[in-house]
């Protein structure tokens, strides 16, 4: 079943040393919406050094019942960003759970940070007329 493989891979984040973080995302981490047929989206952070090697243990596809995205600490800092080819990504970290941070908080920062548009980040809709003179 699907809930055991995110439990265990849980549990393999905890005990690897190259993992540093996961956050659940998307319904299940959002606690919204949620079926039987819901997966689990997880964002697993992990050491810059190692990446390459943790992303062969832990990757999944796209489309997996839990569905895996490794990303380098580096890298997942700078993930939806503003004005970088990501930046869609951004809405994935509102009310997402951070499941891991063995960062003393840093992961769970990067995340908060994600979930909202910084005041310098924040455009008009184009389909919205602006109210300016």
């Amino acid at each position: 079943m699907a809930a055991e493989e995110y439990e265990r891979l849980v549990e393999r984040g905890r005990q690897d040393e190259d993992v540093l973080g996961l956050v659940l995302t998307g319904s299940r981490g959002r606690g919204a919406f949620v079926h039987e047929g819901s997966d689990w989206d997880v964002r697993l952070i992990v050491r810059d050094e190692n990446a390459e090697a943790t992303n062969e243990r832990f990757f999944t596809p796209r489309g997996s019942r839990v569905e895996v995205a490794v990303f380098p600490l580096a890298a997942f800092e700078h993930a939806g960003g503003i004005g970088t080819p990501n930046e869609w990504d951004r809405y994935s970290y509102v009310h997402a759970q951070v499941v891991l941070d063995k960062l003393d908080g840093r992961i769970a920062e990067f995340a908060a940070e994600k979930s909202v548009l910084p005041p310098s980040g924040r455009t008009e809709s184009p389909r919205t007329p602006s109210t300016r003179t």
